[in-house]
């Protein structure tokens, strides 16, 4: 990496008088921290350089499969005759090589900037890839942060609002056990990824600056929606994660959370977890708070002793 970078290590972004963070990613209207890190060409590129104009901001991964949908659509509107799409800078998290080969399959250009470890990811509360803010010619964002590639494409086309993607179903995959050493308070949490039905993919790694709840649930659980309601009264600074199985459609009761499945069960291996509901308390460091726990007595014994 180039010498110089200017990487931001405190927020100091500030929302819109009567802003009010209501959805994942900084509130509208908030102006926009700096930063300073080299693109593709080896320049450095700042968001204070974009003041005058509108741009989008897009946080993708080389590990995110609707990343690179995100990257083929741009691509194809850039294309487009008459396109009046915006400046799109992507900040970029994964190996350089990797970076560069997306860059050049997609033709992005040199506005990328590659990211050491999900440090612009963490610092502009950016939950999942890919996702996008609309800054305005001020460096305020426009609307909410737009997360998943149906709302990220819907985003590059200019819609504001984008609907609700569709659900894509399939068959539940059965989740298996094994014999590793289960996770205990004080660990590090495994690096894993995966997806949401929305279009998303959830990178624990990414999470690092936040405390994060990690819910395993199930359709076939008859006690899972008894946590919904104490997990909506959890203080901001924790952020839920509820996992599914593949197929699995979120239950009404945790609408509006980050919601993902596992196809093979990679996550429930990771953290020997299998039983439904179970739950993992993550410091912002990416550690275990304190050990996992499993069954809706003592999920809901953890939720009651968070402050609320």
């Amino acid at each position: 990496m180039t010498t110089g970078r200017k990487q931001p290590r405190t927020w100091t972004g500030k929302p819109a008088d009567g802003a009010a963070q209501t959805a994942p990613g900084a509130a509208p209207g908030t102006f926009l921290s700096d930063f300073a890190l080299p693109n593709l060409d080896g320049h450095m590129l700042r968001v204070s350089d974009q003041v005058g104009h509108p741009y989008i901001l897009l946080f993708v991964d080389t590990t995110c499969g609707p990343s690179e949908d995100v990257l083929r659509e741009l691509a194809r509107l850039r294309r487009k005759p008459g396109s009046t799409i915006p400046k799109v800078i992507i900040a970029a998290a994964g190996d350089g090589m990797a970076i560069r080969e997306l860059a050049l399959r997609y033709e992005t250009g040199p506005d990328v900037v590659c990211q050491d470890d999900h440090e612009l990811i963490t610092f502009y509360q950016v939950p999942a890839t890919p996702a996008a803010y609309l800054v305005d010619e001020g460096r305020r964002t426009v609307g909410n942060l737009a997360i998943g590639k149906h709302a990220v494409i819907g985003s590059l086309r200019g819609k504001r609002e984008p609907g609700p993607a569709k659900n894509r179903a399939g068959d539940a995959t059965p989740v298996g056990r094994n014999q590793r050493i289960r996770l205990t308070g004080g660990d590090w949490a495994p690096e894993v990824t995966f997806s949401a039905p929305e279009g998303y993919s959830i990178s624990l790694t990414a999470q690092r600056g936040r405390r994060i709840l990690l819910v395993f649930w199930s359709t076939a659980c008859p006690f899972c929606d008894d946590i919904a309601a104490p997990i909506a009264r959890l203080p901001k600074e924790i952020t839920p994660v509820i996992i599914g199985r593949s197929g699995e459609t979120r239950s009404a009761a945790f609408a509006g959370l980050l919601y993902g499945t596992q196809e093979r069960s990679e996550v429930s291996d990771a953290f020997n977890l299998y039983a439904t509901p179970s739950a993992v308390l993550i410091d912002p460091s990416g550690r275990l708070e304190r050990d996992p726990v499993s069954g809706v007595s003592a999920v809901r014994a953890l939720l009651a002793s968070l402050p609320a």
